[in-house]
């Protein structure tokens, strides 16, 4: 091969793997971050709502019966477990299949570029 087909060939690797490191810089990191803010989100839903039935349950027996704390506790779950299964639904739908891809954008982005930058220099010094 010649030292121009050589330099050639890993401009366009370095392109390729340009586009796939951008993928990743563009597309991948926000959406791992959203993930973040999301599971964080749910995780204080959970503390919320384990605070909240621990506080029906320290509720004192002579003004609450055990029926009525039953009844606390219901109607609370049933205001927000929706809220609970919607936030977990979204952070499930935001982490499907997004991992593989964002790393497999990066390995592949970065190894063609090392590749690219390997063939300019065999390019280089085969003139």
């Amino acid at each position: 091969m010649s030292s121009n087909t050589l330099t050639i060939i890993g401009l366009v690797c370095d392109m390729i793997g340009a586009s796939a490191l951008g993928y990743e810089l563009l597309f991948g990191y926000p959406k791992h971050n959203r993930v973040k803010v999301e599971q964080l989100r749910l995780d204080h839903l959970d503390q919320f709502i384990a605070d909240m039935i621990h506080g029906i349950d320290i509720l004192a027996s002579p003004p609450y019966t055990d029926e009525e704390k039953a009844q606390m506790k219901t109607e609370f779950h049933a205001q927000w477990n929706p809220r609970r299964e919607r936030l977990a639904a979204a952070v499930s739908d935001l982490t499907e299949g997004h991992k593989e891809v964002s790393y497999l954008a990066g390995w592949i982005g970065l190894l063609m570029l090392l590749s690219g930058f390997g063939l300019q220099i065999a390019g280089a010094l085969a003139t």
